[in-house]
């Protein structure tokens, strides 16, 4: 949300310029309500028509927005390296919860017939059987997470890699690298 707000006010109804309403209120400056609407204007956008086009775009007339080029993303390996400890901390944390609770899921049968041990047999196996139970599942997001943290790593060695050797390059032809 922009740190400074129009005090321009309209008397018309929301959505026609009312303070609050997320459209632009003045001289380009954002009036928000914290929808997903005002961050087209924080993002730079001071036009009212938001990320598609003013009010002069019309479907199907061809105003989209630009996507940004593989140019226009730093990566910095540091924190990817960072994002990647967070994501292991998180299945460590995860697995650790799972090896001391899931256990307290399986009840025994509440009664002796034959209605309550199917219920229960049926329960445990949702809780903790070995194939499509819950158990089954947060294990495979456990592991999900980890290979998500060693995709990371891995990245982030090759994007520190790639930025030594574009320094060393550009060190060779005398350039500032």
């Amino acid at each position: 949300m922009p740190s400074e707000v129009s005090e321009s006010r309209s008397d018309g109804p929301a959505g026609e310029g009312s303070a609050g309403s997320g459209n632009a209120v003045g001289s380009g400056n954002a009036v928000g309500s914290g929808n997903a609407a005002d961050g087209a204007f924080a993002a730079g956008s001071l036009d009212p028509g938001g990320l598609f086009g003013g009010a002069e775009a019309t479907p199907g007339g061809g105003l989209v927005p630009s996507v940004p080029s593989a140019g226009d993303i730093d990566v910095s390996p540091d924190k990817v390296a960072d994002a990647a400890r967070v994501l292991e901390a998180q299945a460590d944390a995860l697995e650790k919860k799972l090896s001391e609770h899931l256990g307290a899921l399986q009840i025994p049968a509440p009664a002796e017939d034959i209605v309550s041990r199917n219920a229960i047999e049926a329960w445990n196996d949702v809780v903790s059987g070995p194939e499509d139970s819950y158990a089954a599942h947060a294990r495979t997001y456990v592991e999900d997470l980890r290979a998500l943290a060693t995709q990371l790593r891995k990245a982030g060695e090759t994007y520190a890699e790639s930025d030594e050797e574009k320094a060393g390059a550009l060190g060779a032809h005398g350039l500032p690298g």
